[in-house]
């Protein structure tokens, strides 16, 4: 096989029942120059009889002793990539048929005068049909489908959504994929934006399956404590660009930040850090209503549910 151009990286952790459900959908892509990377990130079912069952070139198979997460299982299988780009995927999501071919044809005509090695595309919920990508960035790729550094500083919330990455290889090696806080992957992805524009294609060119019981989206009040870690490392190292850049966006990641911290029954903290949101942005008024609602904890679960 030629060196291939794209590297699609699999971290799996205990997914034997979907796991040949990613892996089919990349062997049927239209493109074919690619690799498959997959780290099994210490599964103990029986992943690993189903990828070797393959006994396909394309994919490349690694596992780790004892189950470390997924950051480090992702970060490991770009480090044995060899693709030109590379694409991060799930073990229980699928592309479309034609995605690859789609982000070839995007990636050979990327505007020149752009410092363009990110590219994003559609995810379509499996259970509605619907896209996984955030109003607000639906909003702004409405008016530009290239995206900065400050669009994303400012948007207010800290990620774009769940969308299909495709990222240059050479961004990774200027900034790993890696992190000690979990829970929070824009600590690593507007460190990335730091050093390249975003393109997004408005297609849907994968499937994210979202009825897997282990999804992190399904268990975040039990996971409250590390979110208060990932937000609280999240504004000390973006919090002077956001100063300057738009301050009363601060009153959001504040908010979130008390949000978890009341779900993690650090009440005090939490409303010491609604007390910083309202300050950052006093027109806010969801930053007051937390604020009152913190000292019931009835009425505050109801607000987290929603």
């Amino acid at each position: 096989m030629n060196n291939p151009f794209i590297s699609i990286v699999i971290p799996t952790y205990n997914r034997a029942w979907c796991i040949n459900r990613a892996i089919d959908s990349c062997l049927a892509q239209v493109y074919q120059n690619f690799e498959i990377v997959i780290t099994d990130d210490g599964s103990t079912d029986n992943t690993i009889s189903i990828i070797k069952s393959y006994n396909n070139k394309k994919i490349k198979y690694f596992k780790s002793k004892e189950n470390q997460g997924v950051i480090k299982a992702r970060n490991n299988s770009i480090k044995n990539s060899i693709g030109d780009w590379i694409i991060l995927f799930d073990s229980d999501d699928e592309l479309n048929q034609n995605c690859l071919e789609i982000l070839v044809k995007n990636i050979n005509n990327l505007p020149n005068n752009k410092n363009i090695k990110i590219i994003f595309s559609h995810f379509i919920n499996s259970l509605n049909q619907k896209t996984q990508v955030s109003k607000k960035f639906q909003d702004k790729i409405k008016k530009s489908n290239i995206l900065t550094y400050y669009d994303f500083i400012c948007t207010g919330g800290v990620s774009i959504g769940d969308a299909l990455p495709i990222v240059r290889k050479d961004v990774f090696e200027k900034i790993p994929y890696d992190t000690n806080v979990k829970r929070n992957m824009a600590v690593i992805w507007h460190q990335l934006f730091k050093i390249s524009d975003v393109l997004f294609i408005d297609d849907y060119l994968a499937v994210c399956h979202t009825e897997g019981v282990d999804r992190i989206t399904k268990n975040r009040e039990r996971d409250a404590k590390l979110w208060v870690n990932g937000i609280k490392e999240y504004i000390r190292i973006f919090h002077n660009d956001i100063l300057n850049f738009c301050p009363k966006s601060l009153g959001l990641h504040y908010r979130s930040l008390g949000v978890y911290q009341f779900m993690s029954h650090e009440i005090h903290d939490s409303r010491k850090s609604f007390l910083t949101a309202i300050k950052y942005n006093v027109f806010d008024y969801k930053n007051i209503v937390y604020l009152f609602a913190s000292f019931n904890k009835k009425i505050f679960q109801k607000l987290f549910d929603k």
